[in-house]
């Protein structure tokens, strides 16, 4: 295979527009197509590296393959997660915990499948961006590693023709194996998009088209140069479009992930050329070599750092900002790549130090001992402030009218306040996956008179409040149909960028539960935030969703049921959790005003349209009348940027006028 000063120029290109995503994704709202890149460039690198192997020896040796990777790959890994372990405290407090589980996903490179089960959970909207995120296409590559060679080494011991025509059956073995992956990805990307963007499953065909370059990599060379360079072209024009026109509502990966796969694959197969009209000309360029040979190390270093600037992610970054962060980035990047990478990966340029270790068992034994120590004293830590900061659960009512005193826990204490939720969540609360409606029931089981809780978490958020209204009333209970990001509406809704179909599902199997309940009242709500299939602009979006609710309350008037709709809470500019943990954090800087946080609501809209629904609004006790603030008095208001604690909607139970007179009837 030999250097490819394309692939290095590639790799450059590949970085820049992660981490112009990353800092500024305004301007590259796309720029996360650069992993993708990666992933065709390390399939096509790996798969030749084993080609190679098997044509000049007959075999692969595993103990050689496993042991370059470890040293090529661990050392500088390492180093940035011990560093993010000992920087913990430039974190909110809230985020150690998380620190400590990416930590160990990350040294096991198994964070995709972490992420990607928090990206059907009932709480995966409200997560804070860890340290270590962007290690799960590390964890996609290393698995990657660890199997391929295995396949390649079964293929030829079980298949002797495999020696002699090892490419033909290679190339048999990559092309099942890409085509199955990328069928699994078409499949699943609408269906799971939070799933299929962090699953391996999903996205080993692209390293398999890395491979399939590889194979037949010799016989793509004599494509005549005027073909080649104008597939360079067309590959750069492809990642570009990509990265300027993709966004957060692209369904990706899928078919999307093609093209700036396809345009990896044509930049390769352009090859190299001495023509001053050669993509590679510009891919040689010197500063691009150089800055594709630290990106492995930039890829390592630039989130972590971006989350330090930014104090923890509590504010966005402007140019000044992303410049400084390009500029540490790069700094930590090359003294990773002089000091640490170099010394372990290039034989005879190991540094005294490095000699010693720089065996792969000694390596990876040491990396693992070592970031596990991180872990395990970030996690001690972390439960060392839980025990500091106890939440206190009961006979908080007269602490909303106290004066804030900041030298005193806020209650739920800040640590805990993302913990501070519904009873429904893990019980009933249905995720982003399942279709199946969950019923949690309160109250006297054998009630006659029953409430149903129906609606997303924005709904759900209300059952603490519900709940103390309805305390010790022997003839009512309360029955719950509530899931992540899905209104109670005829309106088809997106999520992640795709049709929300488990959404439209669970809906239609909801309604048929109340049907057969026939409960004496529905109480709903739900987030303004949610998009509607089909609809482009922001009007019409707010118009589509409020139609979708009158619609379903149509059903329910049909039904003869009371409807009980509550009002959707503001939205605080930034998570008031976040911002108080933070170090400088303050009641005034974690606080929204009125302007920023109280927009146009859909269900205000859906209540003139259909007007046999009752509305209840409890804003006017969650913000003043010019600021949303985090805090009633000791008691924290907010558990994220959109949803209340538990325990102040349980405070809030006094002011559900509608509510409080259904249960002043029946004792």
């Amino acid at each position: 295979m030999g250097f490819k000063a394309e692939v290095e120029g590639l790799r450059a290109l590949a970085v820049s527009a992660v981490l112009v995503y990353h800092i500024w994704p305004q301007v590259l709202s796309g720029g996360y197509v650069g992993v993708d890149v990666f992933f065709v460039i390390s399939g096509f690198l790996i798969t030749g590296l084993l080609l190679n192997e098997v044509e000049s020896t007959g075999e692969i040796s595993l103990a050689n393959f496993y042991g370059r990777r470890v040293r090529r790959l661990l050392p500088a890994s390492t180093a940035v997660i011990l560093v993010v372990g000992a920087s913990v405290t430039l974190f909110p407090v809230i985020q150690w915990a998380g620190v400590a589980k990416e930590i160990f996903a990350s040294t096991f490179y198994v964070q995709n499948w972490w992420l990607a089960e928090q990206a059907v959970g009932y709480l995966t909207q409200d997560n804070d961006p860890g340290p270590l995120r962007h290690y799960w296409s590390l964890s996609v590559e290393e698995q990657y590693y660890v199997i391929w060679p295995l396949i390649f080494v079964s293929t030829i011991r079980f298949f002797s023709v495999a020696r002699a025509r090892y490419k033909f059956i290679f190339a048999w073995v990559v092309w099942i194996v890409g085509l199955l992956s990328f069928a699994y990805s078409i499949y699943l990307t609408p269906k799971e998009p939070g799933m299929a963007y962090y699953a391996t499953t999903t996205r080993v065909w692209e390293l398999s088209i890395g491979g399939l370059l590889a194979v037949y990599y010799q016989s793509l060379t004599t494509i005549p140069e005027g073909v080649r360079k104008l597939l360079g072209w067309l590959g750069v024009s492809a990642m570009m479009w990509a990265c300027v026109f993709f966004g957060k509502d692209t369904v990706f990966p899928g078919y999307s992930a093609l093209l700036p796969v396809m345009g990896a694959v044509f930049v390769i197969v352009a090859g190299q050329s001495n023509s001053v009209w050669s993509i590679c000309q510009i891919l040689s360029w010197r500063p691009l070599q150089y800055w594709g040979g630290v990106s492995y190390a930039l890829y390592l270093w630039h989130w972590p750092v971006i989350l330090w600037w930014s104090v923890g992610g509590t504010h966005e970054l402007n140019a000044f900002d992303g410049l400084i962060v390009i500029i540490f980035s790069w700094l930590l990047a090359h003294l990773t790549k002089v000091f640490i990478e170099d010394p372990f990966r290039i034989k005879g340029r190991g540094l005294c130090w490095s000699r010693v270790v720089n065996t792969p068992s000694a390596v990876a034994f040491l990396s693992i001992a070592l970031t596990m120590f991180a872990a395990n004293v970030v996690w001690i830590a972390n439960d060392q402030l839980n025990v500091t900061e106890k939440t206190v659960t009961t006979g908080v009512a007269h602490l909303a009218k106290q004066k804030y005193d900041p030298s005193k826990p806020t209650i739920p204490a800040l640590t805990d306040a993302r913990k501070d939720i519904p009873d429904v969540y893990g019980k009933c609360h249905v995720n982003q996956k399942s279709s199946e409606p969950l019923k949690c029931e309160y109250g006297n089981k054998n009630a006659s008179r029953k409430i149903v809780l129906v609606g997303d978490s924005h709904a759900a958020q209300w059952l603490p409040a519900i709940r103390k209204v309805f305390y010790g009333k022997k003839d009512w209970k309360i029955i719950t149909y509530t899931k992540s990001a899905c209104p109670f509406t005829s309106a088809t809704v997106m999520n992640k960028g795709g049709l929300y179909l488990s959404c439209a599902e669970w809906n239609k199997k909801v309604m048929g539960e109340i049907e057969l309940l026939r409960p004496e009242v529905v109480v709903t709500s739900q987030s303004r935030a949610h998009k509607v299939y089909g609809v482009a602009d922001k009007e019409s979006n707010i118009q589509a969703l409020a139609d979708g609710m009158a619609s379903r309350w149509l059903e329910l008037n049909k039904l003869r049921l009371r409807i009980i709709v509550i009002a959707d809470t503001p939205r605080m500019s930034q998570d008031p959790v976040k911002c108080l943990s933070s170090k400088g954090g303050s009641i005034e800087k974690c606080s929204t005003s009125v302007k920023k946080s109280v927009r146009r609501d859909p269900i205000l809209l859906a209540v003139n349209i259909n007007k046999n629904v009752t509305l209840q609004s409890l804003n006017d006790y969650i913000c003043d009348r010019d600021w949303c603030r985090p805090n009633k008095g000791q008691i924290l208001i907010w558990r994220d940027s959109h949803h209340l604690t538990a325990t102040y909607a349980r405070w809030l139970s006094n002011k559900f006028t509608e509510l409080l007179k259904l249960a002043r009837h029946v004792e």
